[in-house]
């Protein structure tokens, strides 16, 4: 592979360029494309390389659409608008997904739905933050606890799960993001703290108790004595039980 990479680096735009489309690159499995591809990126390639790059990860369904956003605000369009449609592709097909599983969830007997959420997590390194908050909306709460769990152990954006807490999601998701944030004790929540402070919901609020108790008592001290001065009963007692 490491002649590969020499080689690819002595061409010239246009024969790189045919190199990724056609060349002995399409060889070699998906997987070690991939990887080839996603590292030459990291190298002063030409734009039109750049974007045929990008086009030929998205060919190979490459879903990460973390990688292909810094790429947003290319200077060269070509560049911009090949990250934009990987972008979108990615994002339809994960919605597309998450949202039939929802609807298998709803329709199948209960004594099935666990099978279909584990079938569903056993392909772990493919789930995307997106993909699952779908699923937070489920209304069987075995079920959703479920994906909370496997969720708080998958490799994800802990920055993107914060900041889906705030970008108008329903209470059962606000709080499920939450309690994933708190199992994995991370310190993104303090990101959008101000806001969950706020919230009107009280699930919402006891779910940020319980995982501040996860985090580092010294910097979430005033947020809990904060709490326990709250007008909602339920969410003063839960601070103060935190606090002692």
């Amino acid at each position: 592979m490491e002649e590969l990479y020499d080689r690819f680096y002595g061409m010239n735009a246009q024969a790189q360029i045919r190199f990724l489309k056609e060349g002995e690159l399409s060889d070699f499995s998906r997987e070690s494309q991939i990887g080839f591809i996603k590292s030459v990126i990291k190298a002063e390639l030409s734009s039109k390389t750049l974007a045929a790059a990008l086009k030929r990860l998205r060919e190979l369904r490459y879903k990460d659409r973390f990688f292909y956003r810094r790429f947003l605000y290319h200077v060269d369009s070509s560049v911009a608008n090949a990250a934009k449609r990987a972008i979108s592709e990615s994002q339809n097909n994960q919605d597309s997904s998450a949202m039939k599983l929802v609807e298998l969830v709803e329709l199948c007997p209960k004594d099935e739905r666990m099978s279909l959420i584990h079938s569903f997590f056993s392909n772990a390194s493919k789930i995307r933050e997106n993909q699952f908050l779908p699923l937070l909306e489920i209304k069987d709460n075995q079920v959703r606890n479920e994906i909370i769990r496997a969720a708080s152990e998958l490799d994800l954006d802990e920055e993107e799960l914060a900041r889906a807490i705030t970008s108008g999601k329903t209470w059962m998701t606000r709080k499920a993001l939450v309690q994933i944030l708190g199992n994995r004790r991370s310190m993104k929540l303090m990101s959008v703290i101000d806001e969950l402070m706020e919230d009107p919901n009280v699930e919402v609020k006891l779910a940020l108790i319980e995982a501040l108790e996860n985090l580092d008592r010294e910097k979430v001290r005033n947020y809990l004595l904060c709490l326990s001065q709250d007008s909602l009963i339920w969410v003063r007692k839960r601070a103060m039980q935190a606090l002692g």
